[in-house]
């Protein structure tokens, strides 16, 4: 069995939206998946999001499957390092949140692997998804129900309603919201949706 677990807190860490996923596979076939939003602002940062993933993933894995080896993903060196031992555990914060792990894993015969953020591409996506849906519900139903036209310049460019040009690469858009505050603009949820 594997386990690939991944946290967020956006737009800002500290104190941003704290969210997480995580992805249970079983011959490299999905049998479990699992998000959820922590909350905004106080106490939210991207290692608790990490270890909640980690945490949920592992419970999972304790009462479906504890008597299989688990391969545990996760692209946080922090997290990773001090699950192995290799790194101290130091934050207040997080000392009950590792002691939980380490609990629920000495259940099981569990190993540890850092992979880079592109080997732990879905379980990020769940993150991602669980941010997108609490922190901008407003613009992902704008973008669902407003009439935008949308016209392919190249692989990853495109020009919406005749005026704005989103990178969906880069995550960018031209029009006056997205400059101004930085974040997910109605424009670019609209391509995602459509491309």
């Amino acid at each position: 069995m594997k386990l690939y677990f991944d946290g967020a807190c956006e737009p800002k860490n500290p104190g941003g939206h704290g969210t997480y996923g995580f992805v249970v596979k079983e011959d490299d076939k999905i049998v479990k998946e699992g998000s959820d939003y922590l909350g905004k602002g106080d106490g939210i940062t991207n290692n608790v999001a990490e270890y909640t993933a980690l945490i949920e993933g592992l419970k999972y894995l304790r009462d479906n499957c504890s008597d299989s080896k688990i391969k545990v993903y996760g692209d946080s060196q922090l997290v990773i390092r001090q699950m192995t031992g290799q790194y101290a555990v130091r934050s207040e914060r997080i000392k009950p949140l590792w002691k939980e792990a380490k609990d629920i894993a000495k259940e099981m015969n569990t190993f540890y692997q850092w992979v880079p953020r592109e080997q732990n591409e879905e379980a990020d996506a769940l993150a991602v998804q669980e941010y997108e849906d609490k922190a901008f519900p407003k613009r992902k139903k704008k973008a669902k129900e407003e009439d935008m036209s949308v016209e392919k310049i190249d692989t990853s460019t495109f020009k919406v309603k005749d005026k704005y040009v989103v990178d969906i690469d880069e995550g960018t858009c031209t029009c006056p919201d997205h400059q101004t505050r930085g974040v997910k603009c109605k424009h670019i949820f609209k391509v995602e949706m459509e491309c």
